[in-house]
């Protein structure tokens, strides 16, 4: 069982302001705490919290009942700035009453390849395609391809998991400083055994 709950009066009045003699409610607030950049934000079914934290590539997720009980804990979710599919972390969910149901370990995923998400980082700010000190600036989708996660595959992939490959990595890096622009794309393979890059193709 778990105390953990969203603090609904306190974000009520966080996400109210007076303008010109009015009161604007929104329907979420983003602050800064001692672990990075927290949003709430209230939705039909209940509440959400996402925190980014401070110099990492991923987060902490939230979702909370109505009620205020903690609904799903996501220990560590890909940043929003960064898109694809990187499961990592854990996850654990709850009932309205707060008892845990179930607990996924992601990072079982990857307990028999040398790539896991976050060494994957490393990689790419060595190999210049990813600077991590400057990431707001990049457009970049990653994505884990391995036979146990093949049916995670979507029409848009630029690279498919075949029979008896290799556990890799598919990156993507838009080039484009603005939409406006053309699209300059490179795709990146990247064994998630052995580490190995190869650049298979750009437009």
């Amino acid at each position: 069982m778990t105390t953990e709950s969203f603090d609904i009066i306190k974000f009520d009045k966080d996400r109210s302001t007076v303008f010109e003699g009015e009161i604007i409610t929104s329907n979420s607030v983003t602050d800064t705490i001692k672990e990075g950049v927290r949003t709430r934000t209230i939705y039909d079914e209940g509440y959400l919290e996402y925190i980014e934290i401070n110099n990492s590539f991923f987060g902490i997720y939230k979702e909370y009942y109505k009620n205020g009980n903690i609904k799903k804990l996501w220990t560590k979710d890909l940043v929003e700035y960064v898109k694809g599919y990187a499961p990592w972390g854990k996850e654990y969910q709850y009932d309205i009453s707060g008892k845990l149901s179930k607990e996924i370990n992601y990072e079982s995923l990857y307990q028999n390849v040398k790539v896991n998400p976050e060494i994957l980082f490393v990689i790419l700010n060595d190999e210049n395609i990813f600077e991590k000190n400057n990431p707001a600036k990049y457009r970049l989708s990653i994505w884990f391809h391995d036979e146990k996660v093949k049916s995670e595959e979507k029409i848009w992939n630029r690279l498919k998991y075949n029979d008896g490959d290799n556990p890799f990595w598919e990156i993507v890096r838009d080039y484009r400083q603005h939409d406006e622009e053309p699209v300059i794309e490179k795709v990146f393979k990247i064994d998630a055994k052995s580490g190995e890059i190869q650049e298979v193709k750009g437009r």
